[in-house]
């Protein structure tokens, strides 16, 4: 089984339908725009979800699941919820990481913007909650 995070974006839904075309392993898409974006799915369609299952999802198919390729982060410059950005976009890798390494699964989290190395993620994330103090007072 390999899981996409942000499997119903642009590149994701384009690595899923790579990947249903050609392999025989089953393909998990986790994204909240599953639905939303269901016609960027071809041939064989993956199983979906949303994050706030995920990790029971994973649980439940540890022995299933052999790679997790981490594309899912909310990409848009205009969102103001510093906390769904936080839980998207620094938290969920950190979690991945964490899940993959104690259950030794292989994980890609492919260069792209939104995924920066973990160390500079967590000063802009640090940064990002100084602003949100700044303007929640």
């Amino acid at each position: 089984m390999i899981l996409v995070t942000g499997g119903a974006g642009f590149i994701g839904s384009n690595l899923i339908n790579y990947l249903s075309n050609n392999t025989s392993d089953q393909i998990v898409s986790v994204d909240n725009k599953n639905r939303e974006n269901e016609k960027y799915f071809s041939g064989n369609l993956p199983i979906k979800i949303t994050p706030e299952v995920l990790e029971t999802f994973l649980n439940k198919n540890q022995k299933k699941v052999n790679l997790v390729i981490h594309l899912g982060a909310i990409t848009s410059t205009t969102e103001k919820n510093v906390k769904l950005i936080i839980e998207n976009n620094l938290n969920l890798s950190i979690f991945l990481w964490n899940w993959c390494v104690k259950k030794k699964k292989d994980l890609s989290m492919l260069p792209q913007p939104q995924h920066m190395e973990i160390k500079i993620q967590i000063l802009m994330t640090k940064i990002q909650l100084i602003i949100y103090q700044i303007y929640s007072r």
